[in-house]
């Protein structure tokens, strides 16, 4: 064996030792407290009740429809910002044709961008009512 092997199997036998020797242990410790109401809950009979973090009233779709509607409206800003930073390129051109285009073409996809978007907010907004969800 070369010197390079035998380095190799004395570094994978220490940091098997380490990892070994590291690992923890289960402690057999009395249980301390109540963990339902440690977590904030309720105990109805044998079963733990615990409350909506969301808040009251809050069910997973309107959980979802808030996240979508936060999301869409970033994504409107976004599309914002594009549309006014086209418009500057197209005013700022100066006669060059590259630049007159270039920020057109940001401006016709940025409009495009907020028409999609104020078309999927309408679309989720009628999910949502047909859903049931506020």
């Amino acid at each position: 064996m070369t010197m390079k092997y035998i380095l190799t199997i004395i570094v994978i036998a220490l940091f098997t030792a380490t990892c070994l020797l590291t690992t923890t242990s289960p402690v057999f410790a009395k249980k301390q407290g109540n963990v339902c109401e440690d977590v904030g809950g309720s105990w109805k009979g044998t079963i733990c009740v615990i409350a909506n973090p969301l808040g009251a009233g809050v069910t997973a779709q309107g959980a979802i429809g808030i996240v979508i509607k936060g999301l869409l409206g970033i994504v409107g800003v976004v599309a914002l910002v594009f549309f006014v930073y086209g418009g500057f390129m197209w005013l700022a051109a100066a006669g060059d044709e590259k630049k007159y285009k270039a920020g057109w073409d940001i401006m016709t996809w940025a409009t495009l961008g907020l028409v999609l978007i104020f078309g999927s907010t309408a679309i989720v907004s009628f999910i949502l009512k047909i859903a049931g969800v506020d």
